[in-house]
């Protein structure tokens, strides 16, 4: 399963907003498929950590809820995160 910026593969838009909910919660870690937002200001949370710019949540197994936000003007090409289902636990 995969999750992904608003218009990926375009460039995401200014100030959006989205939680990807993390029901059950996870036990397999992210795989960046591609990462690219502007550093700093547009942020991905993942376990309370913020990731932007190249610098993905790369291996991360997320505990909760990802939090998405980009700010009022310059914006990447997005990202896109998905599950090592291959990581998982038979």
């Amino acid at each position: 399963m995969c999750v992904q910026s608003p218009h990926y593969p375009q460039s995401y838009g200014s100030d959006e907003r989205c939680t990807i909910a993390m029901i059950g919660g996870a036990s397999v870690p992210i795989n960046v498929v591609r990462f690219d937002t502007e550093d700093v200001y547009d942020t991905l949370t993942v376990n309370e950590a913020k990731y932007g710019g190249s610098a993905g949540p790369v291996g991360v197994i997320p505990m909760g809820n990802i939090e998405w936000h980009s700010d009022y003007s310059v914006a990447g090409a997005g990202w896109k995160l998905c599950h090592d289902w291959a990581a998982s636990p038979p």
